[in-house]
């Protein structure tokens, strides 16, 4: 379907408002609504708008049908999915000039040799290319620190909702946390980092690490005892430091 004609993209978009006009406390139907929007941008049919994304999460929970704090939660981390996608897509673009090469986006497969034998010591033979990525433009680079610091103000946003809605519920602060220090370590600091830091700190981007390890502590000491698996992600983020600092 050509998305990118304004008669389809109205299309989709009056469905998606239809659909959680019939069933406001349905999770699923908004985070359904959120990506109708990141396609709509995908295809060039509009501009993809952080806030729009996050306006659907809190129509969703301020309709007052959604009950559930786990679906008004959810809603609110699809958001931030869409938007860390989002820059994942801007960042990750292969090389054009690698052997006449197509860029490929950051989800996209990679070639692997059919001939090979499945059981084999040295797997790294079966890849035939190694993708090779562009630098990235001035342009690009601001849109993906505008990106980050949405992000991050979204993230704020939703503890700020937590605290206001759902103020003895540990365990879900606790998974925001957690998700925003993943993001914070696995995507935002690199992306940092390779544009030469976040632009107010001094020395190395520890402002940002400073950021991540922020946010493991407080996923860590927001609902007791914590998880086993977020100690584990949170000693591997540290031990491996020094690949951000050194």
């Amino acid at each position: 379907i050509p998305l990118g004609q304004s008669r389809h993209a109205s299309l989709l978009k009056s469905a998606c408002a239809r659909s959680v006009r019939n069933c406001p406390y349905s999770a699923r139907l908004f985070c359904m609504k959120m990506k109708s929007l990141a396609i709509l941008a995908q295809v060039g049919a509009t501009v993809f708008d952080p806030d729009e994304i996050m306006a659907v999460a809190t129509e969703a929970v301020n309709d007052g049908f959604m009950a559930s704090p786990e679906a008004q939660l959810e809603v609110h981390l699809n958001a931030l999915r869409h938007v860390q996608r989002r820059i994942m897509a801007l960042s990750c673009t292969s090389s054009p000039e690698e052997g006449g090469a197509q860029p490929r986006a950051y989800d996209a497969s990679e070639p692997m040799d059919k001939s090979t034998k499945k059981k084999r010591r040295n797997r790294d033979s079966a890849i035939l290319e190694i993708t090779e990525y562009d630098d990235l433009d001035a342009e690009v680079e601001q849109d993906l620190r505008d990106l980050i610091d949405d992000s991050r103000d979204m993230y704020d946003a939703t503890d700020a909702f937590l605290k206001k809605d759902h103020p003895s519920w540990t365990e879900g602060m606790a998974v925001l946390w957690s998700d925003r220090a993943v993001a914070e370590s696995n995507i935002f600091l690199p992306l940092l980092r390779s544009m030469g830091g976040d632009g107010d700190e001094q020395g190395n981007g520890r402002k940002a690490t400073d950021e991540a390890v922020r946010c493991f502590e407080k996923s860590c000491k927001a609902h007791q005892p914590p998880h086993p698996d977020l100690w584990m992600t949170y000693i591997r983020y540290v031990q491996g430091r020094h690949r951000y600092l050194g």
